[in-house]
């Protein structure tokens, strides 16, 4: 059963606004802080739909929970919100949804303390399981104020008993209420933990979500026996390989030994070389990050054939590591300790930041970075890395659009690894030098990868993601460092049409009928390997939306995997006037917009011989194909 949050436009933590910015009505002075508990997100209904597709896609393919935000949206708290109830409804065509709701933490009281909506807990319960379905209050409000609404004819114990029977319903379905035997999650045991086959899943996704963001003359995959130097503060890493509140994973200490590191995997790898590693630097700078450290780095650098650059950024947290903070431990990067090895200055309270520049270049739970560019301590340490003109490898580790481009400009090769996981070495390693079953199976990035300059130009108090100069791949007008959807491949693979419409296709706004589209994916060498395809529609012409701001909207994408060279694999998508609905400007409602559009299916290298086009016609009236949730 799988719950998805946070519903929703919950698109900050914590930050403070850089300057005096006045958006939609509403001013911010420069210095104040804004966070997810105040934040009242007011955005068009068209705008909205933007926020809510996700879930809609959750729903509709069968999550059967939810959990409201702390945010309001259009002066309401998500958890008390008719609106937001109604397009849950509307998604599954049910009355209620079919599933449960549950707060995000205690966000029912700051419908009182935060918003002000309401003037008492009383009230907020009331409104929250009346007005809003939200049937789990993951907090005391309910327990201390729920009955009192009902006593004061806020709501009625209907209303509570409704909540009641979502929640359990959902536990009843799970099984939760059967005798012991009966419960397949009873008879689960230690030996179900970490199967082969939940292995070899983990390997494989990891696989498929690296990216390789540059390869100039092939310098990947590498030979092994050469001598490389593993270098930069990711060099050695193993807590910041993983997701910030993953736990305890070795030994149930706390530690991270079990986590091999970039450099050891590499090490591992370059049978009959010599591997070495300097981290040079902190992630940020920290007393860590000294002279003698840099120069160390830089030797092992200048010594090497190919230099591995591990650089990037990375996260502060303490759920499930608290004791991180109470003792040293032996190996490198605890908690939101530095990277580097001991002795090391641990970060310190990871919910205040305020230790050199932490908090600029640090996302932690209920905190957001202001700044995307590379901490500047590790901008100067790459720097004399690259003056040294020894082909260079990036690998970046990160949470999010970190600019790298004087970096990717300089790189010989790059690879940008996210958090990879417990395994995650292993398999940057094997993706370096070509080895293991899923050496070539590359994704596509997730987002844009903005210049630096761009948190001077975008607000993050503005949630329009079509206001100047735009977010996301759909609205930014800007060149991007690294735009959304690219990714290479050691093959070389051409896309090609197998439509026999001469490159156009008509579809009438009013036909539920599915126009297949199918793209032929050529492998044409040297080795096997994956092609994720993505499948935009671009805007020409729409006489009802003519406002319009979207640059393009990605529909569809498919993989096809482990093509062999010189082989042909096809990946078939539908073209309907339900796949490609928009959001009316004016009313919010998801339509079928009549004009001239362009398919484009796009294997992600930017090249040519990757990217298909078609014309596309859609005919006749606009037509609503789902209405705005109206309470």
């Amino acid at each position: 059963m799988i719950t998805v949050k946070h519903y929703v436009a919950n698109s900050l933590e914590n930050t403070i606004s850089r300057a005096d910015v006045t958006v939609d009505g509403r001013h911010y002075k420069a210095g104040v802080e804004v966070n997810r508990h105040t934040e009242d997100v007011h955005v068009s209904n068209a705008q909205l739909q933007e926020y809510m597709g996700a879930f809609r896609s959750a729903a509709r393919a069968g999550a059967r929970g939810m959990m409201c935000s702390y945010n309001s949206v259009l002066g309401v708290p998500t958890c008390l919100s008719p609106m937001l109830k109604k397009a849950r409804e509307l998604w599954t065509g049910k009355t209620p949804w079919g599933g449960y709701i549950t707060s995000d933490s205690d966000s029912v009281a700051d419908a009182t303390s935060s918003h002000h909506y309401t003037k008492n807990g009383a009230e907020a319960s009331c409104k929250a399981v009346k007005d809003g379905h939200d049937d789990i209050d993951s907090g005391n409000t309910y327990f201390s104020n729920l009955m009192a609404g009902v006593k004061e004819g806020l709501c009625t114990m209907q209303d509570v008993d409704g909540a009641i029977a979502r929640s359990m319903k959902i536990r009843f379905e799970l099984g939760m209420f059967d005798s012991a035997d009966d419960q397949p999650l009873t008879k689960l045991s230690s030996k179900d933990v970490g199967t082969p086959a939940a292995e070899r899943l983990n390997l494989l996704a990891t696989a498929q979500s690296l990216v390789l963001l540059k390869n100039e003359r092939k310098i990947l995959p590498l030979k092994p026996g050469k001598k490389i130097a593993v270098v930069g503060p990711h060099a050695n890493a193993s807590r910041f390989l993983l997701q910030v509140d993953t736990g305890k994973i070795c030994n149930g200490d706390g530690t991270f030994d079990c986590v091999e590191s970039p450099w050891r995997a590499i090490e591992r790898l370059n049978v009959g070389g010599r591997t070495t590693m300097q981290v040079g630097c902190d992630v940020i700078d920290t007393a860590i990050s000294t002279k003698k450290l840099e120069d160390a780095a830089v030797a092992a650098a200048k010594a090497a054939d190919t230099v591995v650059l591990a650089i990037g950024i990375a996260q502060c947290g303490c759920m499930g590591i608290q004791d991180a903070y109470q003792k040293p431990y032996k190996n490198n990067d605890k908690g939101c300790a530095t990277s580097v090895v001991p002795p090391y200055k641990a970060w310190g309270n990871c919910w205040n930041h305020q230790e050199v520049d932490a908090g600029a270049y640090i996302g932690a739970e209920a905190h957001d970075r202001i700044l995307i560019d590379l901490p500047p301590v590790q901008r100067a340490f790459a720097a004399k890395i690259f003056a040294l003109k020894k082909p260079t490898i990036l690998l970046i580790l990160n949470g999010g659009s970190v600019d790298i481009g004087p970096e990717l400009a300089a790189a010989d090769g790059a690879l940008d690894a996210f958090y990879p996981g417990v395994r995650g070495s292993g398999v940057i390693a094997n993706a370096l030098f070509g080895a293991g079953p899923d050496h070539n199976k590359f994704g596509r990035l997730p987002y844009t990868m903005y210049k630096a300059g761009f948190v001077n130009e975008s607000s993050m108090m503005e949630h329009d993601l079509s206001a100047a100069p735009g977010r996301t791949h759909k609205y930014y007008t800007g060149k991007p460092v690294v735009p959304f959807g690219f990714g290479l491949s050691y093959s070389s693979f051409s896309l090609s049409s197998t439509s026999s419409s001469a490159g156009r296709i008509t579809i009438a706004t009013d036909s539920s009928k599915d126009t297949s589209v199918t793209v032929a994916v050529t492998n044409g060498g040297p080795v096997a390997g994956d092609c994720v395809v993505l499948a935009y529609l671009v805007p020409q012409a729409m006489p009802t939306q003519k406002s319009s701001k979207l640059l393009q909207l990605l529909f569809d994408f498919g993989r096809v995997s482990d093509v062999p060279v010189g082989a042909t694999r096809k990946l078939t998508f539908s073209v309907s006037a339900d796949a490609l609905k928009l959001a009316d400007l004016a009313s919010g409602d998801l339509v079928s917009a009549p004009g001239t559009y362009e398919l484009r299916f796009d294997g992600g290298s930017g090249s040519g011989a990757g990217v298909v086009s078609l014309l596309l016609t859609i005919s006749g009236p606009q037509v609503v194909i789902e209405p705005f949730p109206k309470a």
